[in-house]
């Protein structure tokens, strides 16, 4: 009887498997060696795949042979070619040049400072401000206008941000320009 139980549980596993169905495993972190969660897995130029769990894991239908686009908000977006069905570790690197970019379009750098803070510097629609401020701001800011929201913590993007933002930064970016008084 036992051995019938696992003959006909071999027959349904072989009957479910589809003939190509193929499967990739992996992971993306950050050139800081972070698991990214929601990094966007997508045939060159066709249909989205997947995307990554929160500990930075996929598993996505591919063959070899395929090319693939991984990209995410603030990160260079990488292509790989299929040539394994081993799991794969691929890293996306920040873009420190896209960011660097987007403060000096949005003025951050007005913001002086004077002394050091264990506050994190706050930035929302580009425009800086202190702990205070900010929780003063947030009784006003819904979760509906909220389009992104950023904890930075890279050594190397807070000294483009100045010494406000040395002890991190949180980014926010709202679906309209947020209202804030100066």
């Amino acid at each position: 009887m036992k051995t019938l139980s696992i003959i006909i549980a071999l027959v349904l596993c072989i009957n479910n498997l589809k003939a190509g169905d193929t499967y990739l495993l992996g992971s993306v972190k950050s050139d800081l060696d972070i698991a990214l969660f929601n990094v966007s897995i997508q045939l060159k130029g066709g249909a989205i795949l997947g995307k990554t769990d929160c500990e930075g894991k996929f598993r996505i239908k591919a063959e070899k042979g395929d090319t693939l686009e991984l990209s995410m908000p603030n990160y260079e977006s990488t292509v790989w070619v299929v040539d394994t069905f081993s799991e794969v570790s691929l890293i996306l690197r920040f873009n420190y040049a896209q960011l660097k970019t987007k403060l000096e379009t949005h003025s951050v750098f007005q913001a002086l400072c004077k002394g050091s803070s264990s506050e994190p510097l706050y930035v929302i629609d580009g425009k800086t401000m202190g702990s205070p401020n900010f929780h003063l701001l947030k009784r006003g800011l819904k979760e509906e206008n909220i389009s992104s929201l950023f904890i930075l913590k890279d050594p190397k993007v807070l000294d483009l941000l100045g010494p406000c933002a040395a002890t991190g930064t949180i980014w926010i970016t709202t679906t309209c320009s947020f209202q804030t008084s100066d």
